[in-house]
């Protein structure tokens, strides 16, 4: 490239020595990355650098800032995005001082460890970033300014090393932190569209304030397109000129980028039981930082309102014991993080009742993938509440299946576990499950080959007092309850019938093949009185046939 002009301040003697004089804020930016944010165009003779603008070089020295900044392979007569940069800032803050650190270097990236953390480029810009922060304490780093990535093209690492060099350069510069505004720039427009690789790699880019705080993008095809040399590369000096604006408006764009408070739960709703009421609600937005606790409020005349001692806890559904049936109450919550508590949601209410226990909802999920874990998501629990699940699995020997069961990410409260010839029933439940779609998983000792989920979502039940029975059989026998509900799952292999019929309780769901002819069915029924030693069975023309029942009382 023939360079037709050089524009050269004096220098200022001094190896990172106090800046005397310098009375007003000093505000340090880095500018890191490759040739873009060197400029490789040939200086267009515009306005140039304010008076006063430092730059700290390669020799460790505070000088006058130059035309192009003095990087590792600066070429003599360009120019640099910092030259408007630089113009925008002194306009909007004429009385801050402005200084330049310049660290970029052509054709460098993370898949040549230049600027991985740690690699040579990086720990050089950490050291010189430093030393002038040491040597100058007031001296306040404004934000970094970062503009690379075509070197990484097909390097599957890039968001990855992107992400660490944004964490590292907060961690390892001392005058930096987590709200330091990081701006990155996108590449060439021509050069993104060139191919798939490329835009991955602007994707990449144009995502980082998705992935972290006080970051911003400085765009290069919004509002208007750029151009470039004629290299699908390089910008030239007019879009550096635009691209130096931008990156000085994503400043207050990265400052202003910080985590808030969750949003308001939108959908909490309340189920009455026998004298509890269950709350449930789905995890609103969370503000950029994990919910930790949900504040639940109840109120009998939706004025005033007392807080719940429940713990601290961020799962999305809560049983309130206790409460006088026949009496309305109210109920709100806000969410959690970090940053502080959410609006309130709405207000609810609901009235406990004494009833009898009652299926409100069933589903039924299987699979044939192999696994010592089976997880099915997306099963529609309803209204929510107590759910029962009753899992099923085979394996072609003694090791142990249903060891544990997992409910909307909640552990179950577990009951005793049927095993016939590698084949495993096993009840379980949560309470206070949200409403809607839940995940169900199943966990195991050791391999299982088939694996499915039979789910009750019952009202006014009280699955802690409930009984279990099981039998390596057809037939077994519980104690029912007046108005509770029995249920029931049974496994059959191989039915030329491919049926299942119940007695003692209703068909829920008839013999269903999972797979290799392993399947099976449930039912359940609800008491009006007692009935002890109540027998179940099922008629199917299977193999290896084995039934497991719960009673579960009311509430």
């Amino acid at each position: 490239m023939t360079n037709a002009i050089s524009i050269v301040r004096p220098l200022v003697s001094g190896i990172a020595r106090p800046m005397a004089g310098f009375e007003t804020v000093t505000r340090v930016f880095i500018l890191a990355g490759q040739s873009n944010m060197i400029g490789r165009a040939d200086f267009d003779c515009g306005q140039g650098l304010p008076d006063g603008v430092m730059q700290f070089g390669m020799d460790g020295t505070l000088t006058a800032a130059t035309i192009p900044l003095d990087h590792h392979d600066a070429i003599t007569g360009d120019m640099g995005l910092d030259v408007q940069f630089a113009i925008d800032f002194k306009a909007a803050f004429p009385n801050e001082q402005l200084v330049f650190l310049p660290a970029a270097k052509g054709a460098t990236g993370f898949s040549s460890g230049d600027w991985i953390v740690g690699g040579t480029l990086y720990a050089d810009l950490v050291s010189r970033a430093n030393a002038l922060f040491i040597a100058n304490p007031s001296f306040r780093l404004g934000g970094i300014l970062w503009h690379q990535g075509e070197a990484d093209t097909g390097y599957a690492a890039f968001k990855d090393d992107l992400d660490a060099i944004i964490d590292g350069l907060r961690g390892d510069i001392s005058a930096a932190n987590d709200t330091t505004p990081f701006v990155l720039g996108e590449l060439v427009p021509d050069f993104i569209n060139a191919s798939t690789g490329n835009g991955a790699l602007n994707d990449a880019i144009a995502d980082t304030p998705n992935r972290h705080f006080h970051t911003a993008v400085a765009s290069s095809q919004v509002p208007s397109p750029l151009d470039d040399l004629g290299d699908d590369l390089h910008f030239d000096a007019a879009s550096l000129r635009v691209l130096g604006s931008r990156y000085f408006e994503a400043l207050s764009v990265a400052a202003a980028h910080k985590p808030t408070v969750p949003e308001a739960v939108s959908d909490l709703a309340a189920l009455a039981g026998n004298e509890q009421i269950g709350l449930s609600w789905t995890a609103p937005a969370n503000g950029g930082l994990a919910v930790t606790d949900y504040v639940i409020e109840r109120s009998l005349d939706w004025a005033d309102w007392t807080e719940i001692a429940d713990g601290v806890s961020a799962s999305t559904g809560f049983t309130d014991t206790g409460l006088v049936n026949g009496t309305t109450y109210f109920y709100r919550l806000a969410a959690v993080n970090e940053v502080g508590a959410s609006p309130y949601s709405d207000a609810v209410s609901a009235v406990p009742e004494a009833g009898a226990a009652s299926v409100l909802t069933t589903a039924f999920a299987a699979t044939t993938d192999d696994g010592v874990s089976h997880l099915f998501e997306d099963v529609d629990v309803g209204v929510g509440g107590t759910v029962i699940v009753a899992g099923a699995s085979r394996n072609s020997t003694t090791d142990k299946g249903l060891s544990g069961i997992m409910i909307g990410g909640q552990a179950a409260t577990l009951f005793e576990r049927g095993e016939y010839l590698g084949n495993y029933l096993r009840f379980g439940y949560v309470t206070g499950v949200p409403a809607g779609l839940v995940d169900i998983e199943l966990q195991h000792e050791s391999w299982q080959m088939r694996a499915g989920v039979h789910v009750w979502v019952l009202k006014n039940a009280d699955p802690a007092a409930a009984l279990a029975a099981l039998a390596s059989s057809a037939t077994a026998s519980v104690d029912a309850t007046a108005e509770g509900v029995v249920l029931g799952a049974g496994i059959s292999i191989n039915p030329a019938s491919q049926s299942m019929e119940w007695s003692g309780i209703d068909t829920r769901l008839g013999w269903t093949n999972y797979g290799d002819n392993f399947g099976s069915g449930a039912g359940d029924r609800a008491f009006a009185a007692d009935s002890s030693g109540h027998s179940v069975s099922f008629t199917s023309d299977g193999n290896f046939m084995q039934i497991a029942l719960l009673s579960v009382p009311k509430a």
